[in-house]
């Protein structure tokens, strides 16, 4: 499921996810969606209706999206990747640890 929400949001596009995985916190971060319990056939049918009756609500998560891409590109997760490596494998811990760009 990570991947589908990972392409949505690169694809500026807003989405109903559910709170498995890392998916929810992702949708949370990016401000870009609805998330909705895991198996809860009402709470999606909730959402689904939302979004259908408020298509400004989905404009605004679709540019949120847009805006948030730029922290899940392959160039920001791989730097975040190299730099946690560094501070897990070096002797200088006065350096902060890094924070994933996706939860800045």
């Amino acid at each position: 499921m990570q991947i589908v929400v990972n392409e949505a949001l690169n694809a500026g596009i807003g989405l109903i996810a559910t709170d498995e995985a890392v998916s929810d916190e992702m949708v949370s971060a990016a401000h870009a969606g609805i998330v909705v319990p895991a198996g809860d056939s009402c709470a999606l049918a909730i959402a689904i209706k939302q979004l259908i009756n408020d298509p400004g609500r989905v404009d605004n998560y679709k540019r949120n999206a847009v805006a948030f891409a730029h922290r899940i590109a392959n160039e920001s997760v791989g730097e975040y990747v190299m730099d946690a490596l560094d501070h897990a494998f070096t002797s200088d811990r006065a350096k902060p640890k890094p924070v994933p760009p996706w939860v800045v």
